[in-house]
């Protein structure tokens, strides 16, 4: 018999187990979540009891081996992950935010277009392989983009650049036409492209959902505002004419840099339509569990307390210092090496430096940002928080992203 606080409504469902309502009714619907249901005369109520939630919740999360409700023991050398990219799906290691659910849903219920924004190496890869992994399991046709591995022929000219989506569309969609085939000459490569999604890709029954990674690389392109703007313009069409072939198409999109650098234009963007979705990074007890499902590491929350004043809740950042734990350097060995510039994070901040060198006004920016608190202008505070480097809502409440940036600002 249920024992435990009784949770009275979806509301306290949902906040006992910190996700969103439409997230924990598709767990009951999906993966068996332990709710009940009284009947009466005038409707119906749900209920559960926390107590059976939380065994539900311990049962679906991966053990440090990777199987759902093992003993959580340290994991052997063969799933030790290297740090770096995207996370493999099954990985024990990935731990779910509050953005998860939300981008995840989003593309399940076939929106237009879905965004998930969050800084460099915050996880917005690993989010979006997860999303297009779930369309795969509801069978919709799935493709997908990293517009950083396209080379620079495929980024010439528009010409050039839709017809290398277009031929990486057709071989994972399994279409035989080629976008070379119907192209004319006379016609923009806006029409030309949209044309061939919409008569070829977009032909068959199934529901499509293209992923594209690493957007930010058309940023200073001639033809960006035309690719963004195309984009937009298929999501206003869905709009107007839902029975369209339109309505088969979900574009899930990952970037970092602030929509009005990708394109100035609101009316053409696709930036602020759709669904939006900001990952942030770890919070305290999501690295508290990343801790666990490493092996309990970190003796307790004051190391991992210590840890996150130096590295805060960045992802790559964790992984990094729990690769060195586990080769069996101590905190206080990956605090010095950190300054001495040994070291995974060592070798981080002196990439960081030369990418700043390299733009003095970024380099001075930064540094402005340790000693005073602040960015000296919007321009350089956008860039390097799109760059993963600051946090801040605004250039004068600009901070370090987290304590081992710090060292940005110091001498050579």
């Amino acid at each position: 018999m249920a024992t435990g606080k009784r949770l009275e409504s979806w509301k306290e469902i949902a906040e006992h187990l910190r996700r969103g309502v439409t997230t924990v009714q598709r767990w009951e619907r999906e993966e068996d979540l332990p709710i009940h249901r009284h009947v009466h005369g005038t409707g119906g109520s749900v209920f559960a009891f926390a107590d059976d939630l939380d065994r539900w919740r311990t049962s679906r999360e991966p053990s440090p081996l990777g199987v759902a409700g093992g003993p959580a023991i340290a994991p052997s050398e063969d799933v030790w992950e290297t740090p770096g990219g995207a996370m493999p799906l099954g990985s024990p290691f990935y731990i779910s935010r509050g953005a998860d659910d939300e981008f995840r849903e989003a593309v399940a219920r076939r929106s237009s277009i879905v965004l998930v924004k969050g800084a460099r190496q915050a996880g917005k890869s690993s989010l979006l392989a997860r999303a297009l992994a779930d369309a795969r399991l509801r069978r919709a046709a799935v493709a997908f983009t990293d517009v950083q591995a396209l080379g620079h022929d495929d980024l010439r000219s528009p010409t050039a650049f839709y017809q290398a989506l277009g031929r990486s569309l057709a071989e994972q969609t399994k279409v035989s036409s080629s976008i070379r085939d119907g192209w004319n000459d006379h016609d923009s490569p806006n029409t030309n492209f949209s044309r061939y999604v919409q008569r070829v890709i977009l032909a068959g029954p199934q529901h499509v959902v293209w992923g594209l990674d690493e957007v930010d690389r058309l940023v200073g392109r001639d033809f960006a505002v035309d690719v963004f703007g195309l984009f937009r313009s298929w999501h206003n069409r869905r709009a107007l004419d839902p029975a369209a072939s339109w309505g088969r198409l979900t574009l899930a999109i990952a970037y970092a840099t602030e929509a009005h650098l990708l394109i100035a234009d609101v009316n053409q963007s696709p930036f602020n339509v759709g669904i939006r979705v900001a990952l942030e990074d770890f919070t305290a007890e999501d690295v508290m569990t990343l801790n666990e499902r490493y092996g309990s590491l970190l003796d307790g929350a004051a190391a991992v307390a210590r840890l996150m004043s130096l590295v805060g809740g960045h992802p790559y950042l964790l992984q990094c210092v729990f690769s060195e734990v586990r080769r069996g350097a101590t905190l206080d060995r990956v605090e010095d090496d950190a300054r001495r510039e040994d070291g995974s994070l060592g070798e981080h901040l002196r990439r960081l430096r030369a990418v700043l060198r390299l733009e003095p006004a970024l380099e001075q920016a930064m540094a402005a940002v340790v000693k005073q608190g602040r960015c000296p202008d919007r321009d350089t505070f956008y860039r390097l928080r799109s760059g993963g480097l600051i946090l801040g809502a605004s250039p004068a409440d600009a901070r370090p992203r987290c304590g081992l940036y710090r060292q940005l600002a110091s001498a050579d």
